[in-house]
């Protein structure tokens, strides 16, 4: 499918806006001071997901300001470093990317410095709580309730289900077209459009630009247009930075989630991102699809996932998300 979209996207030339090339975390950027207090306000996996993403110098001044506890000088910091101006340069651009992911709040007047309250604190929660092994969604008794599943299975009805996704969007007949709402949500998209001769829609230029894109890119793609409609995307950020703290197969339980998240679930199972326990319970399962959205893949997962495509290792059971930080 992509070799075959690769070939039209080059007849029709071209690359997709700037937009499309706009990542998870360049999308924080974008939301407004009470979106960021919201996102980090009760969700300490965002905050931690944000706090992994920084640099090691911002993540150092992250730990300096917890301690601190309130506003600090501009020129506090610029005595920490050399008078070089490389290191100098370094202090900016660790301070510019803490910013920009609203971790710090900046008192221009004052010309300080101080981590974000709803941050501050979600990050203070993390450091001290006993618990190292503790997961999102997670109750005293799911253990109890979830059902075992076949790790390798559920990997292969995800990766089925998303290949046939991009199969229905170059127009090969080799699997089922899915479901209806994926069809909608590709044409909302303006990856495919409809046309009076035909009875499914047809790729646009758009779609065959998304083919050439690696898989979680793509995926980003489709949890962006759910967060350009909700009133508060920053709901669905929560979701997805809970999702790369899992491991893929492990049961985690729905009944904490809000209405747009309940929603989001039952599009992502259509996707392939996570499974839901076939009994009705309010059980799921993060596959490796969802469990990578945030931060990809390593380059030993990539390797991992090139192994089983060439069948050299068919029972590997893919990846396993980012390492824990903070003791999570």
């Amino acid at each position: 499918a992509a070799g075959r979209a690769a070939a039209m996207a080059g007849a029709t030339g071209g690359g997709g806006g700037s937009e499309d090339d706009e990542d998870l975390f360049a999308f924080i950027g974008r939301l407004d001071a009470e979106a960021a207090a919201r996102l980090f306000g009760s969700c300490r996996w965002a905050a931690l997901g944000v706090l992994q993403h920084l640099g090691p110098l911002a993540r150092q001044m992250v730990m300096r300001l917890l301690a601190v506890g309130g506003p600090t000088p501009w020129a506090f910091w610029e005595s920490c470093v050399t008078a070089e101006t490389a290191a100098r340069a370094r202090l900016r651009e660790a301070r510019d990317q803490m910013l920009a992911l609203k971790v710090l709040v900046s008192d221009r007047d004052r010309d300080t410095l101080s981590l974000r309250p709803s941050f501050r604190d979600q990050i203070t929660l993390a450091l001290a709580d006993d618990d190292t092994q503790r997961l999102p969604w997670q109750d005293e008794n799911i253990a109890k309730r979830a059902r075992g599943v076949d790790l390798a299975k559920l990997e292969s009805r995800a990766r089925r289900k998303w290949t046939a996704i991009l199969h229905f969007i170059v127009g090969s007949s080799e699997f089922r077209p899915p479901d209806a709402r994926v069809i909608k949500l590709l044409v909302s998209m303006g990856l495919m459009q409809h046309r009076a001769d035909t009875l499914h829609p047809k790729i646009t230029r758009a779609g065959y630009h998304f083919m050439l894109r690696d898989i979680h890119n793509q995926l980003w793609l489709f949890i962006r247009h759910y967060t350009q409609q909700v009133e508060r995307p920053e709901s669905v950020l929560q979701m997805l930075f809970k999702m790369c703290f899992c491991k893929p197969g492990s049961p985690c339980s729905a009944a904490s989630l809000d209405r747009t998240q309940r929603t989001l679930l039952d599009d992502f199972e259509l996707f392939g991102l996570v499974s839901r326990d076939s009994s009705g319970s309010d059980i799921f399962y993060p596959t490796s699809l969802g469990v990578n959205i945030v931060f990809g893949q390593s380059r030993e997962e990539k390797m991992a996932a090139a192994a089983r495509a060439i069948d050299m290792d068919p029972t590997a059971s893919g990846a396993t998300g980012p390492p824990p930080v903070l003791g999570v």
